[in-house]
C-alpha cells in the first residue's frame, strides 16, 4: 500500500487520530482548509517525512503530540487564533506536541497561549521561540531543547509568570530577551 504524500482536509472542525490513522504516515506536507478548531493528539506523529504544515486561522488547539517525533518539520505556521498548546494532557504525560521535531528551528507563540505545557519543545530543534505577554506559565521541560538560543519573553510582570529552572532545561547558550521595565 501506497502512503499518501500530501494530505489536505476540506471539512470537520478536528483532525482525529482514530487508530493512529496518520500515525508514521509518508506524509511531507500538509495543507488543511479554514473550519479545523483542532488536531488530536498523536495525529501525525511520528511522520518522518513531513517537512510543512499549514493550518488555518480556525485552529484554536494542538493536542499533545500531535506532531511529535517530526523530524523532519521545518515548517508550520501556528494561527492567532491558537489558544492551547496540549495544556490538558491525560494522565500526567508531557504534552510533547513538538517534542523531537529536530528540524523546527523558529516559533513565535500566538497571544491566545497562556501556557507552554510540559515537554512541549522538549528535545525539539528549536533554537528562537517568541512568548507573548499573554503567557502565564512556562511548565516542566517546556523549552528544554538543546538547541535553544534566544528565548523573547513578552511577559512584563515576571511576578505572574510561573515557571522553575526546569522549564528551560540548559540554558547556558541560550539569551533572554525580556520587555523593558
Amino acid at each position: 500500500m501506497v502512503s499518501p504524500t500530501k494530505l489536505t482536509c476540506y471539512s470537520g472542525n478536528t483532525i482525529a487520530c482514530v487508530g493512529g490513522a496518520f500515525q508514521g504516515c509518508q506524509i511531507d506536507t500538509i495543507i488543511i482548509q479554514a473550519g479545523l478548531v483542532s488536531i488530536s493528539a498523536g495525529a501525525f506523529q511520528n511522520c518522518s517525512s513531513l517537512k510543512k504544515v499549514v493550518l488555518p486561522e480556525s485552529t484554536k488547539m494542538l493536542s499533545a503530540a500531535c506532531f511529535a517525533g517530526c523530524g523532519n518539520l521545518e515548517d508550520i505556521n501556528i494561527p492567532e487564533g491558537l489558544t492551547d498548546l496540549a495544556s490538558r494532557t491525560a494522565y500526567g504525560y508531557r504534552s510533547y506536541v513538538f517534542g523531537g521535531c529536530s528540524s523546527l528551528k523558529t516559533m513565535i507563540i500566538p497571544k491566545g497561549v497562556t501556557v507552554l505545557a510540559s515537554g512541549c519543545f522538549l528535545d525539539s530543534g528549536i533554537e528562537y521561540v517568541s512568548i507573548p505577554s499573554t503567557c502565564t506559565s512556562l511548565n516542566e521541560d517546556c523549552l528544554n531543547a538543546p538547541n535553544l538560543k534566544e528565548v523573547r519573553l513578552g511577559v512584563r510582570d515576571m511576578s505572574k509568570l510561573r515557571y522553575t529552572e526546569s522549564s528551560f532545561g540548559d540554558v547556558s547558550n541560550a539569551v533572554l530577551f525580556v520587555p523593558h521595565g
